[in-house]
């Protein structure tokens, strides 16, 4: 009798080793499969909310409107664009190109200002540029919930998703443009390092952009002459 005992307690045990054997292995494999939906999801967060947390904890929110760089600009040209609301001061020796968007939904206008030694070149898109785009945000979402609904920290590539319109970001931080809240952006596309410098406006969001390093110091300055007019 007590052999039949011991006999059922180890057969006991064996079915509860291989019941928790078996729950383990069915939970990571569901985990598994939950993965791609927790990090789409979290993507979308860590675009505009981790990000205003690194601000909370003291990072600096710079603005680029300052009279050294008020000076440097004195004899640039003026921009207006009555249209779209805003103005901005570009070199002499450069020319702007009022972009082709027709084919582009989500885009309402783009400006490109370039160097005027590239004026007659064959393959404009691939030079040196400084761009205004307007994005339309008939929502007038604030320009945080915006921003981290259309960013994601994917690397730029092809996505099946084209909300994103800031791919591969690593770095978003408070910035003030013309006495406004904007967003400072560092992320992907077509170069290891693009920077965008995001403002609100109304029902639009305006954009300023370079990915062309040799002309930071250009783009600062353009910045610095940016001006809401409505």
């Amino acid at each position: 009798m007590q052999r039949k005992y011991t006999h059922l307690i180890v057969i006991g045990l064996g079915l509860l080793i291989i019941g928790g054997i078996s729950y383990g292995w069915t939970r990571q494999l569901s985990n598994q499969k939950e993965i791609p939906k927790a990090v789409s999801e979290s993507v979308k967060e860590k675009s505009a909310n981790e990000w205003a947390k690194k601000d909370e904890r003291g990072v600096s929110q710079p603005s680029f409107n300052n009279s050294e760089q008020a000076v440097d600009t004195l004899d640039w040209k003026l921009y207006s664009n009555e249209k779209y609301g805003y103005e901005i001061k570009y070199p002499r020796g450069y020319f702007f190109e009022v972009v082709d968007v027709s084919s582009l939904d989500h885009v309402l206008d783009v400006v490109a200002f370039k160097d005027k030694q590239y004026e007659n070149s064959s393959d404009p898109g691939e030079l040196p540029q400084i761009e205004v785009v307007v994005y339309p945000n008939p929502e007038k979402t604030s320009l945080q919930k915006w921003f981290n609904r259309h960013s994601t920290t994917v690397p730029f590539g092809p996505s099946p998703n084209r909300e994103y319109y800031f791919e591969g970001v690593t770095l978003v931080k408070k910035v003030t443009v013309d006495n406004h809240e904007g967003l400072y952006v560092e992320h992907e596309e077509m170069a290891p390092k693009a920077i965008s410098i995001l403002v609100s406006s109304d029902d639009k969001i305006v954009k300023i952009g370079n990915i062309f390093p040799s002309i930071n110091q250009t783009f600062d300055r353009m910045i610095s002459t940016f001006h809401l007019t409505r």
